[in-house]
């Protein structure tokens, strides 16, 4: 992921995306909740980034209900982004982790 966060630090963004999306399809594999949620907020920081915001707002959503149900801890939270302008959709967090990344994956396409 430190690939794409250059990237992304360059103003690179569909290549910081694109690695981004890569790192999380290997992470679900594994299914790690700690990589899998910051993969997620980075991912979500950098569509954030690219204007689509939507998309954010579910990256970021899924990320927080990774967080919250596995009580994970992040020393420097990986999303830089004004909440407010989000629109987040509600997860429940007290869905497993396989459930909160189908429905992430079946919105994102």
């Amino acid at each position: 992921m430190t690939k794409g966060e250059l990237l992304r630090a360059s103003a690179d963004l569909d290549a910081a995306a694109d690695t981004f999306r890569e790192a999380l399809a290997l992470l679900i594999r594994i299914k790690k909740p700690q990589p899998i949620a910051e993969a997620l907020y980075c991912l979500g920081g950098t569509t954030f980034q690219q204007g689509q915001i939507e998309h954010a707002g579910l990256l970021i959503a899924a990320a927080d209900a990774i967080t919250q149900r596995f009580d994970l801890r992040f020393l420097n939270r990986p999303e830089a982004i004004e909440r407010a302008a989000l629109t987040v959709v509600p997860l429940d967090s007290s869905l497993n982790l396989s459930a909160i990344l189908a429905f992430v994956l079946s919105a994102l396409g």
